[in-house]
């Protein structure tokens, strides 16, 4: 858990998280940094993780690909912003649940979740992609800026 934490004067992000466990950030403060924000570089998820960062107080940039692999399981908290850069290596950033892993994305009216593209243009990143038998449920949810490939925010192809 980070709490209240201070980030100032980093040469790069203030916070680059590998998303290599469960995280929760609330009340951070991030200036001066090469980035005043948490960033996630992407990641392949295989267990369980469950990511609390509605209350971080800085914004959270995804810039690669985030794979929740079969029997992986991603949850997401209420009020959990994440941020997708346009594309890395010429691929655009996906949020992509495999056959057989789940993604929980349990908003609240006062709280949705947010996906979105890190910059506020259509096609900005590539969008949530459920594969097979994905387990896919997201309550008070917002996907906005993606469809950089296949002209979707939301795609599935399950069985």
């Amino acid at each position: 858990m980070l709490e209240a934490v201070t980030l100032t004067d980093n040469t790069g992000a203030a916070i680059y998280w590998l998303c290599n466990g469960s995280i929760t950030a609330k009340d951070l403060t991030a200036t001066g940094n090469g980035g005043n924000e948490l960033l996630i570089p992407g990641c392949t998820l295989g267990g369980g993780r469950q990511w609390d960062l509605g209350d971080a107080d800085i914004p959270v940039r995804v810039n690669g690909t985030i794979e929740v692999t079969p029997n992986g399981l991603l949850s997401l908290m209420p009020g959990t912003t994440l941020g997708f850069d346009k594309n890395i290596y010429a691929s655009p950033t996906y949020l992509v649940v495999r056959d057989q892993a789940a993604l929980y994305a349990l908003g609240t009216v006062e709280r949705p979740i947010v996906f979105t593209g890190a910059a506020t243009e259509t096609g900005w990143w590539g969008g949530i992609e459920a594969v097979d038998r994905a387990t896919v449920t997201l309550n008070h949810c917002e996907i906005a800026y993606g469809g950089a490939t296949n002209n979707n925010n939301l795609s599935a192809a399950l069985e």
